[in-house]
């Protein structure tokens, strides 16, 4: 066995995160992009982007708490959004910043 590569721990932790947790994601991105606060990118709270995975998670018959979405670190999207050419910054416990790149 060898040891683990970066590369593989990133997609192993992309493969964990539910595909309701990228809609919601992507839902506030398209709602919140450009808009006059910030017309370079898209800026979500982290209590808008919790009610909107609850939500995305109702219409798949799932149930999710604030607790699981932090416990199953459905936070950690930074490597998966920049891959599609986003920068992300993420301000624990606050919100997350998507600009173009």
């Amino acid at each position: 066995m060898k040891p683990i590569t970066s590369q593989e721990v990133c997609k192993s932790r992309q493969n964990r995160i539910p595909d309701f947790v990228i809609e919601a994601f992507n839902n506030l991105i398209t709602k919140n992009l450009n808009n006059m606060d910030n017309p370079d990118g898209a800026y979500i709270g982290q209590n808008e982007i919790i009610k909107e995975i609850i939500m995305c998670a109702i219409k798949t018959n799932q149930q999710v708490t604030p607790q699981q979405i932090f416990e199953n670190k459905w936070f950690e999207i930074e490597n998966l959004y920049s891959k599609a050419g986003w920068k992300v910054t993420y301000i624990l416990g606050v919100s997350f910043m998507f600009e173009a790149i």
